[in-house]
């Protein structure tokens, strides 16, 4: 009787939770708002069926295309200038090793003689130092390389190191339609002549420079050959360079992405969400004319479309999990490099390096100024960190990742701002959410930890004074004032960029310093410069962005882990982004306005790669 009645009383609660639960569940489900966002597929299937669907599907851009290619595209593929670029970016792989050693050792030598030459005239030219400093590395390095034997292709494919690298950069080794056994021989006047000529090149231009020009060449025709090479080297590149460099790298590889389809080797699939998507860029130029001033608006309009066009790249080079997976290694690669920077960087700012300077007598520099703007990189690259912890099978990848999960955390938390803790606390929070299967126990438990952690945020001792969460004078007069412009140009706007703002800005405000490009919430500046009905606009982009996640999710819960984990991963990463903008303007940062429109364009390439029959029409 008692182990009867024991039994009963542990059969009786769980029968009644799992009815609770069910009629729960079933209720949610059943809810306009489950319907809503899980309703993506039905908008795909409607704008599939009509016109624009059909005029806009695989099959009539196929047919263009190769309708295109017979004609003016077959020309301009037989033509010098591709024929030639075609085979000296062959010839430069299956060279002779050795060939790159010798140019390397003449350059290094004549770019020598010219700096010190130069050296001796100018003694106080630190540019000259550097050179000298840098043809004797080269010098070095020349001399090292110089017993390799074989091509390019054959010590990348013998070398274990190299050829995971070219994998994870979707650079193939047996890339070229030559020979494997075809090597050109060594021609000592050509080989001298180009080493001599970078050499005295020195003499009018920086070693660092001429280097760098010929690394951005042979990048430039790789993303030609395989446009799918571009994806990581974006990634990459966003973490050090410049604007004005990530704009035209971005320009490049869309340009190059562009020519494969013109020749019929790529596909260009036009759905639902690439129509509104083309529709967004193309409100985004007419703001910028739609100016003050006379004329385009200037250089942050042309460099927010460059990175708006990466998501056509992302969106069709994204073919298979494989791919996807290198995108995700190379996340976690650039949070690991930002997170050892932002702590490096942290260190020095709080004055150990006058410390290392008194007992050594060496001096460090932090590798990066802006480290909140590197901050902001990291923090929207986060959580495809924690996906790749989560999808990671081998434990050598899970030691990895793991550890930069706490490098990245440590980062954030350094700089001592709650904005960028939120948002990791955010990301933790969908992700963790985003694996309940009960939809009701998901929403609970985002309304009691998102109240847990805000509160103990805000009440964080150690954290102090932030521009997050505090509101000063300064910000209300900016709210204000950008309230002011909003219900004077409440339709059309003031037009999009820097400038165009500024001057508008400083015709309503009364502050000293009237250079203000950026209001203090993103979505009151959208508000100011498209207006109402640009507004709507991206709004219902962002609606349909979430509704596509969302369905991603639900559908491949059980299917796909690495779908599911990047469906996850792109909503937690949009939603810091938004989540900011209630009191910043993240967007004004290169790096994080180029991986939002990465992060959309790889998610989307993920959620429509299913449904996707041509592809094997443009291969190779």
């Amino acid at each position: 009787m008692k182990e009867h009645r024991s039994k009963m009383i542990r059969v009786k609660p769980s029968a009644v939770a799992k009815k609770a639960s069910s009629s729960v569940d079933k209720s949610f489900r059943s809810s306009m708002f489950y319907n809503f966002f899980r309703s993506h597929r039905l908008s795909e299937e409607r704008f599939s069926n009509g016109i624009f669907g059909k005029l806009l599907s695989s099959v009539s851009i196929y047919t263009s295309a190769k309708t295109f290619k017979n004609s003016f595209a077959q020309k301009t593929e037989t033509s010098f200038i591709v024929t030639f670029l075609r085979d000296f970016y062959e010839r430069m792989l299956l060279c002779n090793f050795r060939n790159y050693a010798s140019v390397l050792f003449y350059f290094s030598i004549y770019a020598f003689a010219v700096s010190a030459s130069g050296y001796t005239f100018d003694r106080s030219s630190v540019s000259g130092v550097g050179d000298i400093y840098s043809s004797l590395i080269l010098l070095v390095v020349s001399l090292i390389l110089m017993p390799l034997k074989g091509s390019l292709k054959d010590i990348v494919s013998r070398s274990k190191i190299l050829s995971r690298m070219a994998d994870l950069f979707f650079m193939p080794v047996s890339f070229s339609e030559r020979s494997a056994s075809y090597i050109p021989g060594t021609h000592n006047a050509g080989v001298m002549l180009i080493g001599t000529s970078l050499g005295l090149l020195t003499a009018f231009v920086p070693i660092k420079s001429i280097l760098a020009a010929a690394a951005f060449a042979f990048l430039v025709l790789s993303f030609f050959k395989t446009p799918e090479n571009s994806l990581p080297v974006i990634i990459v590149f966003t973490m050090f360079a410049t604007a004005q460099q990530l704009c035209i790298l971005c320009i490049v590889a869309f340009f190059a992405y562009f020519f494969k389809v013109l020749r019929g080797k790529r596909s260009f699939d036009l759905k639902y969400f690439d129509v509104l998507y083309l529709l967004f860029a193309f409100v985004i130029i007419m703001a910028g004319f739609n100016t003050t001033k006379s004329g385009f608006s200037d250089r942050y309009t042309l460099r927010i479309v460059s990175y708006v066009s990466v998501y056509f790249i992302f969106r069709n080079c994204v073919r298979n999990d494989k791919a996807s997976k290198k995108i995700i290694n190379t996340a976690v690669l650039c949070g690991m490099i930002s997170a050892l920077t932002i702590l490096y960087s942290r260190f020095c700012a709080w004055g150990y390096t006058d410390i290392v300077r008194e007992y050594t007598g060496i001096a460090f520099k932090a590798p990066l100024v802006d480290v909140f703007s590197l901050c902001g990189f990291l923090l929207i690259i986060f959580p495809f960190v924690l996906s790749s912890l989560a999808s990671s099978k081998y434990n050598r990848g899970k030691l990895f990742t793991l550890i930069t999960v706490f490098l990245s955390a440590a980062a954030l938390l350094s700089t001592g701002s709650k904005g960028f803790i939120i948002g990791v606390a955010v990301c933790v929070l969908i992700y963790v959410v985003s694996s309940f299967k009960n939809p009701f126990t998901s929403l609970l438990t985002v309304v009691v930890v998102y109240v847990i952690i805000s509160v103990a945020i805000t009440n964080a001792p150690f954290l102090g004074s932030d521009r997050f969460l505090s509101v000063s004078d300064y910000t209300k007069s900016m709210t204000v004032t950008t309230t002011q412009i909003i219900s004077d140009n409440f339709v059309s706007g003031i037009g999009f960029g820097t400038d165009n703002f500024s001057s508008v800005f400083s015709a309503y405000t009364h502050f000293s310093d009237n250079a203000v490009m950026y209001s203090n919430n993103v979505f009151l500046h959208t508000l100011a410069c498209f207006g109402v009905f640009g507004s709507i606009f991206m709004l219902v982009l962002f609606v349909n962005y979430y509704k596509m996640q969302f369905t991603s999710i639900s559908e491949n819960r059980s299917k796909n882990l690495v779908s599911s984990v990047v469906s996850i991963s792109s909503i937690a990463s949009v939603s810091t982004v938004l989540l900011r903008g209630f009191t910043d303007y993240p967007l004004s940062n290169p790096r994080v306005s180029l991986m939002l429109f990465v992060i959309i364009g790889f998610s989307a390439a993920v959620y429509y790669r299913g449904s996707n029959d041509f592809d094997v029409l443009f291969e190779e």
